[in-house]
Parts: structure tokens; C-alpha cells; sequence
């Protein structure tokens, strides 16, 4: 009976511990559940960005729940978000303290210092992450900068030792101790660092060159880069490098012998052969000599046949013929270029350019009209296509333009005094005298030395015979401020011709003749009409032929010459 007794007592005391116990693991499940179901609610407003609320549940998770590493992190990344750095920083410190062996955390705290300027506290937490994780890439590199913010580049050296320890050696890391050598001017030391890299990758050649490149060691690099292409024919990079190094020292022969090579090999790409003509160009700025043209040429021709249809050749061969002063062939060639590139201003602008100069005022006007196509708000095709106008005698048309070219006009001064100069031709030809002088006057008010303005009111005055002693203090004026324009000198022996001084106006006729490159027909005719008033008619005459084949539409010359005479 003693024994039932004691074994119901055991009973009792037993299954009355184990029913204590399952309810007390019952609360510790229950609080453990709604411990994660808030962390779970902050977790889902941190990801639809609503960081406030998330905050709030973090903090409430905290309170009720007690601290654990996982809520302070994403307390502090919340924090983080609401740009609270002071909270998250303290947060974080707290979860890495908490976890001291959790990767995670500590990255977070280190970042937060880092972007801070923390650079004390950011270096020793980075390298806690470093020691849980080896392999940790921005570790390191923020360490790095750490110390190079700290003028420590020895410590950032050691530290991208240990990276290439660790992680094996990479091209971002032997960069970065070469930037670092480089900056401490041990050029040496940086090349010595880069040969690492040249067994696994030969193309790091072109880092090295750059090094040399940058420290004006042009024949080390020169020669280390004819290496590699001679190991690689086709390394294109190299070819590259090469000619801009070339260029650099102004070697035209260097750049030329690249070129050669390059174009030797049809297959390399038109970027490339591009590149290195540009470079060869380079060393021709200081002027072009008949046998560096011809070569000149000769290089485009050949990227011409290879690559016919992009357009920056043919604006490298018009460039050169333009300076060997081929003018026509320039225009050409340009105009190629805009065939297969219709947006190249320069080109454009250089075509309207050489029709004025080559007098084609015809074509001046074509080209014009699509250049505006083109560039509808650029006043300077304006102002080409009114020259053209009224050059055609399209006087309206030419106002029109003008006009146009005022509207569109910012803040061009020389281009308005041009334009205000051709209006005042405009009045002066179509009988509004007044209206022309008025504007004449106010561009040499404006602008005194104003070429156009000089030329073109000297002409009107001698015309005119208003104020011939004007018009010769102008065009006196004029040639001694542009003494190489033949139109100028023309002016100056027609005002000199209407003022009766002959003999003068034939000495200034033969200098327009003399500097006229084109042949005008304007100045032989003057020339004629100077010979016939000195009686000297058989040369007159002969004068005024040479000018109407310049000019066979000019029906008065014609009748000069029928005539021997001039009719005033």
C-alpha cells in the first residue's frame, strides 16, 4: 500500500512538472512568433519603401521583445534610409556588437563610418570584415582609400598586397598600385608593377605605354608598342597608341610609317585609319609643303577606296586642298562628304565659303538654300543665301534673307556689320541712296575697318560723285588695312579713275591685276575703261576682251569693244 502511495505521489509530482513545462514552452513560442511576425511587419514596410512605418515597427519589436542582432541591423538600415546617420550609426554599432562575428553587420557599420569620414573607426571595422571574409573586394578598396585619404600610401600598398594575396593578382588591383606609385613619381616601380600583368594579358602593354606616354618617355613607349605589333600585327590598340604617340612629339615620319601600316591591312576598321590619319595631320599644323600634301592625298585616296562611303576622309582631303589652294577640288570634296554625312556644319560651311571665293554665285545659292535645310537657325547660311541673292540681282529675295539672318542672329557683331553692309548695297542698287548711306554710316560707326562697308561705300560714292574726297580717305583706307585683296585695289583705282587722277588709277588697276588669283572681270574691265580715258584705245580694247571671257553674259562689254569706246 506504501508503495502504491509513493508511486501515486511520483505520478502526480511528474506529470504536474511536464504540464508546467509544456505551457511555459507554449509562451516562449507564442512570444517567439510574434517576435518575428513584428520583425516580419517591418521587414514588409522596409521593402515597399515605407521607412517611417518600418521604423516604427522595429522600434516596437526592440521594446517588447529585446534587443537581437537582426532587429538593431535593419533598425539601422531603416534609419540609414531616413537619412538619420547619427541613430543608424549608433544602431549598427549596437547589432555589431551584439554579433561581433557576424559579416553582415559589421560591413554595414563600416560602410556608415566610411561614408561619414569615420575613417578611424571605418579602418578598424573594415578589418574585422576582412579577417570573417577574405574575399571582401570593397574591403579592401575602401581601406585603400582610407589611407590615401590619410596621405598613408605605403599602408594602401600593403593593403592591396594583402587583396592580391587573398584574391590572386587582377588588373584593378595592379592599377591601383600603380596609380598610387605614380602619384609618389616612382615611375619605375609602377612599370615594374604592370610586367605582372603582361604574361596573363599582353594587350596591358597599353597601359604600360600610357605610364611611359605620361611621364614624356615617348621612345620607350614607341619601342615597347612597335614590339607588340610585331608579336600581334593585328593589335589594333597598339597601332592606335603608336601614331597619338607619334603625334604627340610632332614625328610626321613616324605618324606617316603607322599609317602605312595600317592601310596595309585592308581589314582593320575605318575608326582606326581615321584616328591615325587625324594624327598625321597633327604634324602638319605648322604648315603643309607640296610633298607632305601629295602624301596627304595620296593617304585619303586609299582610305577612300576602302571605305567610299564615310565622310570624315573627304574632309580631310578637302582640308589639304584648300591649303595647297586647289579650291575647286576642296569644294568637291567637301561636298562628297556631305553626300554621306548631310549634318557636317563644317563642311557646309566651308562649301558656301569656297563658292564665294570662286565666285559661283549660282552655286553659292543652291548650296545655301540646303545648308538652311539642315541648320534653319544658323544666321550665317542667312546671310550666304541674301549674297547669293543679290550677287543674282534677286534684290527681294536677298532682303528677305537678310532679314532672316538679323532674326536668327545672337550675338555675332562682325556677321551683323556684314549683313548691314549687303542691305546697304541692296538700297544703293535699287535707287534708295539715302537708306544706304544711313547704313553704311552706322556700320563703320560701329566698326571703322569693316572691309565690306570700306569697299562698298567708297564704290557708291565714286558712283555717285557725292563726296569723292570721302570716298578716297575710304579707300585709302582700305587697302592699307587689307593689302592683299586685288576687289580692294579696284576700288581704290575706280574711286581715283571718277576723281580724274589717271595715271594714279592705272598704277593701282595693275596692282589689283597683279594680286587677282581668279581673274575678275570687273577689274580688266576697269582696267580698259582707265586705258581708254589715257588714250591709249588698241590696249582698251584688248583690256575689255580679256574681261568679257571672264564674263561672256556682260552685253556692255560687247558694245565697248564693237564701239572702241565707252559710252557714258
Amino acid at each position: 500500500m506504501r508503495i502504491l502511495i509513493v508511486f501515486l505521489f511520483l505520478s502526480s509530482t511528474i506529470f504536474g512538472q511536464t504540464a508546467v513545462d509544456e505551457a511555459q514552452d507554449q509562451k516562449i513560442e507564442a512570444k517567439e512568433l510574434k517576435a518575428e511576425q513584428s520583425f516580419t511587419e517591418g521587414m514588409k514596410f522596409y521593402l515597399i519603401e515605407d521607412f517611417a512605418k518600418a521604423q516604427e515597427e522595429f522600434k516596437k519589436n526592440i521594446k517588447v521583445f529585446g534587443e537581437s542582432g537582426s532587429s538593431l541591423f535593419m533598425l539601422s538600415k531603416t534609419e540609414l534610409a531616413l537619412n538619420l546617420i547619427e541613430s543608424a550609426l549608433i544602431t549598427a554599432k549596437k547589432a555589431a556588437d551584439l554579433e561581433k562575428d557576424n559579416f553582415f553587420y559589421l560591413q554595414h557599420l563600416g560602410n556608415i563610418q566610411f561614408k561619414n569620414n569615420l575613417y578611424k573607426d571605418a579602418a578598424l571595422t573594415i578589418k574585422k570584415t576582412l579577417k570573417i571574409k577574405p574575399t571582401y573586394v570593397e574591403g579592401y578598396l575602401n581601406l585603400v582609400d582610407i589611407y590615401l585619404i590619410e596621405g598613408k600610401e605605403s599602408e594602401a600598398i600593403k593593403t592591396l598586397a594583402d587583396m592580391e594575396e587573398s584574391m590572386g593578382a587582377s588588373e584593378q588591383i595592379t592599377q591601383a598600385k600603380q596609380a598610387i606609385l605614380l602619384k609618389q613619381n616612382k615611375v619605375d616601380a609602377a612599370l615594374k608593377e604592370g610586367k605582372k600583368m603582361l604574361k596573363s594579358d599582353p594587350q596591358y602593354i597599353l597601359q604600360q605605354s600610357t605610364i611611359l606616354i605620361s611621364n614624356n618617355r615617348f621612345s620607350e613607349a614607341s619601342q615597347m608598342l612597335k614590339n607588340a605589333i610585331d608579336e600581334n600585327p593585328s593589335f589594333m590598340e597598339a597601332y592606335g597608341l603608336l601614331s597619338e604617340t607619334y603625334s604627340k612629339q610632332n614625328n610626321k615620319e613616324g605618324t606617316q610609317d603607322v599609317l602605312k601600316s595600317i592601310l596595309a591591312q585592308p581589314s582593320l576598321p575605318y575608326s582606326l585609319k581615321a584616328n591615325a590619319l587625324g594624327s598625321f595631320f597633327n604634324t602638319l599644323k605648322n604648315g603643309i609643303q607640296p610633298e607632305d600634301a601629295a602624301s596627304a592625298l595620296s593617304f585619303c585616296d586609299q582610305i577612300i577606296a576602302q571605305h567610299p562611303d564615310e565622310a570624315r576622309t573627304y574632309v580631310y582631303k578637302a582640308d589639304v586642298l584648300v591649303k595647297s589652294n586647289r579650291l575647286l577640288e576642296a569644294r568637291d570634296a567637301y561636298l562628297n562628304a556631305i553626300k554621306y554625312d548631310k549634318g557636317i556644319f563644317e563642311a557646309w560651311l566651308a562649301i558656301t565659303e569656297l563658292d564665294v571665293k570662286l565666285r559661283k554665285f549660282d552655286d553659292l545659292l543652291k548650296h545655301s538654300e540646303k545648308a538652311i535645310e539642315y541648320y534653319p537657325n544658323h544666321a550665317y547660311f542667312w546671310y550666304h543665301l541674301g549674297f547669293a541673292q543679290l550677287q543674282t540681282k534677286n534684290f527681294d529675295d536677298a532682303l528677305v534673307s537678310f532679314e532672316e539672318a538679323v532674326a536668327v542672329n545672337t550675338n555675332n557683331k562682325e556677321l551683323k556689320h556684314h549683313i548691314n553692309a549687303s542691305m546697304a548695297e541692296i538700297y544703293y542698287l535699287t535707287g534708295k541712296l539715302e537708306k544706304s548711306i544711313e547704313l553704311f554710316e552706322i556700320v563703320l560707326t560701329e566698326n571703322p575697318n569693316n572691309e565690306q562697308a570700306l569697299n562698298s561705300y567708297s564704290l557708291l560714292l565714286a558712283n555717285s560723285k557725292k563726296n569723292l574726297d570721302k570716298a578716297m580717305a575710304l579707300s585709302d583706307r582700305l587697302v592699307k588695312l587689307y593689302p592683299t585683296h586685288s576687289h580692294n585695289y579696284d576700288t581704290f583705282a575706280w574711286v581715283l579713275y571718277q576723281k580724274g587722277d589717271l595715271a594714279k588709277a592705272n598704277e593701282m588697276i595693275d596692282l589689283a591685276i597683279s594680286k587677282d588669283k581668279t581673274g575678275t572681270d570687273s577689274i580688266f574691265e576697269h582696267k580698259g575703261d582707265i586705258l581708254f580715258k589715257l588714250g591709249q584705245t588698241d590696249n582698251a580694247v584688248e583690256a575689255w576682251k580679256k574681261a568679257l571671257e571672264l564674263n561672256k553674259s556682260n552685253k556692255k562689254l560687247e558694245n565697248k569693244i564693237k564701239d572702241r569706246t565707252i559710252i557714258e
